[in-house]
């Protein structure tokens, strides 16, 4: 088996390839930027590296020639100054994730899984325990332009589900896990530190729920099996991936610790 990881130079990407590899998949990689240390985990043999944007299509077309699933993890403008390019967020999260859709049909690759966010439903209203039935709120309503890209495209992405190329997207929220550089990283840095921490909620404690990079990678491997389907359960779906039970912040240094 071929698959494609549009994203897959980073950390999830490296992660979930070393799964795929485990099962015997050859991974093709597509990233603007590739990292040497989650590289080196990765078998060879079973591994292509195609650098490039995803709004390139001839890297888009090398990378997923030959390919029967497609895993897009790409993503821009999170965080940091990117997050306020509000053209660009979208031109990358909403208008590359149609053109690789498209490129999926054009080529015969079958199976989309999207790994799309738990913010798609976050404004400014508290949410406990909702499910994926949960409505998505008016494009107005988003207080980040990252948000409402990744909303429109899972709507995009769940509406695009056909015989010939079946779609589903995973909300994922932040990943946590061994060697993971921006949750685990930093709650290890701070615990090494000895700094001291103060959080102000407005009640007496604001749960969170974090998603574990073993889990997260298992769960995107059974959603792309269960595509494989002829009769598959979750195709329409956005389903939320994330801890069993919610936690604040602080427990995940407790446990880091």
């Amino acid at each position: 088996m071929r698959v494609c990881i549009v994203g897959g130079g980073g950390y999830l990407g490296c992660e979930l390839a070393s799964r795929l590899q485990s099962h015997g998949a050859h991974t093709v990689l597509l990233d603007v930027n590739f990292s040497t240390s989650n590289l080196s985990k990765l078998n060879e043999k079973l591994t292509t590296v195609v650098q490039g944007s995803l709004l390139d299509e001839t890297k888009v077309s090398e990378a997923l020639s030959g390919c029967e699933s497609c895993f897009h993890l790409a993503a821009y403008g999170m965080s940091g100054i990117q997050a306020f390019n509000r053209e660009l967020v979208f031109r990358i999260n909403v208008d590359g994730t149609v053109l690789l859709m498209d490129y999926c049909k054009k080529l015969g690759v079958t199976r989309f899984v999207y790994t799309s966010s738990v913010g798609v439903i976050f404004t400014n209203k508290e949410l406990v325990n909702v499910t994926e039935d949960y409505p998505y709120p008016d494009e107005s309503e988003y207080y980040s332009a990252y948000s409402a890209s990744k909303a429109r495209a899972e709507k995009l992405v769940l509406a695009a589900d056909c015989p010939e190329l079946r779609t589903c997207a995973l909300r994922l929220r932040g990943i946590y896990g061994p060697g993971e550089p921006r949750s685990t990283g930093r709650a290890a840095d701070i615990i090494h530190k000895g700094l001291f921490i103060a959080f102000f909620a407005q009640k007496e404690r604001a749960f969170t729920q974090y998603s574990g990079i073993h889990n997260v990678t298992h769960a995107m491997y059974q959603a792309d099996l269960e595509l494989s389907k002829k009769v598959s359960q979750m195709c329409w779906k956005g389903l939320p991936h994330r801890r069993r039970q919610p936690s604040g912040f602080v427990v995940l240094l407790d446990t880091a610790d």
